[in-house]
Order: structure tokens, then C-alpha cells, then sequence
């Protein structure tokens, strides 16, 4: 769902043909979405899997029931990561520029569903086998229903996707970040706190996390490991080993006050813990 001059709008995408429909929302509920839902599947047909964000209309058990009657699979995206729905947000950026001129709505819809991709084929040719008549003049022969072929389309886009997927890897530097595993303590900068993983999400690099206030679902990319469990059983255990050697001893060091609270380590974006230097005390 996208906001648009005070007026609230659903969105929908078809992955392969970036076919867009769109449809306005009186109300944001999960009735109405699920009926503008309706109506889009009724003209295209039920898709396989529907992904979408963490809003509440999509988690209500309403749409739990439509997706099962309707027998799609629902995911949804991992929160605060829009990029997990990148195709989606785009349309909505597509959208957004169409309708900044200030013409009608549907025919800059219209437009855009005729106009070329970067594949050479619009929209409406990937996903119906034909060109849409639009107000500019035409020929009757680029109306005729012609498909694309389909074999050489797919090659196209994979080649077209893995460039894109380089060239924003060489340009963000991007790198794999560890797997992450159960039991492993790390650090939330959003939250500010430490939490534990509990296990592997049902999204993609997503962990089910658990904290002082409950469990949460975090994609990868906000997460920062600061131990293994290995290393965490071996430094407990450590400690108890020197507590025991210590016990009964009197230290002639001055205690600190108990009061004093211990700021958690700063984790870099690599995941490397960041310690203070150790300075002479002259």
C-alpha cells in the first residue's frame, strides 16, 4: 500500500511481466484489501505466492483464511528491510512518477502497461501475448497477439539481472555475512540491546530473535554477531575457573561502585567488536 495525495492506494505486481494494477482503498482493513485482492484475481488469475510487508492488514487472520481458501502462499518481507520487496517498492516509485504530471491516473496506467521494458516487450505483451491500444495512433498489425519468445526472454533476464546484481555489488562493496547460529549472542543497533538466536526465520536471511521484551524476526543485515556459542560456553566457564582460585583470597585492589552501568561493546558493520585502547596509567 502506497499513500498518494491523502488517498490510500493497494498495489499489486506481476514479478515476471512487472504488470501493474492498482486500486484505492477507502478503508485500510483487511476486508478491503483482501476484496481489491479479489477483484485483481479475478481478472488475472490466482497467483502462486503473494509476497508483501509486515502491515497488520497482511498479518490479520483474515488474510491467513483468504490465502488458504484462495491456496496461494503468502510471505512476507522481512521488516524494516524494504529491499526484501524491492520489485513492489519500484512500482510504487513507478506509480508515484507517472502520476506526478497531474493527467489522468488510469492513462498514465494505460501508458506505462504499452511502453517497452528494457527487454524490448511491455508489460501487457509478457503477460497477455498483446499490445494495448492506447489515444496514440497504431498500426493494426502491433495489435495482432504475438508472443515473445519466451526461451530467449528468460536467458535475457537472467543475464540482465546477475549485471545488475554485480554492478550493485562492486558499487556498495558488498560481501556474505556469516550464517548465523543457534544460541548466538548478538547485538541489535536498532533496538540498542543484545539478544539470542533463536533460529532460522522461514524468510530468507531472516532470525527469529529473542530479547528482554519478546521474540522478533530480524533480516541479516541488522544483526551483529558478538559471539559464537562455543565461545560463549568457554568464557563462562573460564570465569567460574578463576572465581574458584580466587575464592578466599582478599584483594587489595579498591572495589568500583556496583552502581556504575557497563556501556555493551560497539559492534562495526563487519561484525567486529570494537574495544578501547588500553592506556598507561602515568
Amino acid at each position: 500500500m502506497f499513500f498518494w495525495n491523502k488517498d490510500t492506494y493497494i498495489l499489486v505486481v506481476d514479478y515476471f511481466s512487472r504488470y501493474i494494477e492498482v486500486a484505492k482503498l477507502n478503508v485500510t482493513s483487511a476486508a478491503t484489501v483482501i476484496a481489491a485482492m479479489k477483484e485483481t484475481f479475478s481478472r488475472h488469475g490466482i497467483p502462486e505466492t503473494v509476497v508483501s510487508d509486515n502491515g497488520p492488514q497482511y498479518a490479520s487472520e483474515k488474510f491467513k483464511d483468504f490465502a488458504m481458501e484462495y491456496g496461494f502462499v503468502h510471505i512476507t518481507s522481512s521488516p524494516r528491510y524494504p529491499q526484501a520487496n524491492g520489485e513492489a517498492e519500484r512500482a510504487v516509485a513507478t506509480v508515484k512518477g507517472l502520476w506526478k504530471g497531474g493527467g489522468e491516473k488510469t492513462k498514465a496506467l494505460l501508458s506505462y502497461r504499452a511502453t517497452p521494458l528494457e527487454c524490448g516487450y511491455s508489460p501487457a505483451q509478457l503477460l497477455m501475448g498483446r499490445q494495448l491500444k492506447t489515444t496514440l495512433p497504431q498500426q493494426p498489425v502491433t495489435l495482432l497477439p504475438r508472443w515473445p519468445n519466451m526461451k530467449q526472454f528468460k536467458t535475457k533476464q537472467r543475464q540482465y539481472k546477475a549485471n545488475q546484481q554485480r554492478q550493485y555489488d562492486r558499487r556498495h562493496r558488498v560481501r556474505p555475512l556469516t550464517v548465523l547460529q543457534t544460541g548466538q549472542t548478538v547485538w541489535l543497533p536498532r533496538e540498542k540491546k543484545e539478544g539470542t538466536v533463536v533460529q532460522h526465520a522461514t524468510t530468507p536471511r531472516s532470525y527469529i530473535i529473542d530479547t528482554d521484551e519478546g521474540q522478533i524476526r530480524h533480516n541479516r543485515t541488522h544483526v551483529r554477531p558478538l559471539r559464537s556459542p562455543e565461545r560463549s560456553e568457554l568464557t563462562v566457564s573460564t570465569q567460574q575457573t578463576g572465581v574458584e582460585e580466587n575464592a578466599g583470597r582478599e584483594s587489595s585492589i579498591p572495589s568500583h561502585n556496583t552502581q556504575d552501568t557497563v556501556k555493551p561493546p560497539y559492534v562495526t558493520s563487519s561484525g567486529r567488536v570494537s574495544r578501547p585502547p588500553k592506556r598507561l596509567d602515568l
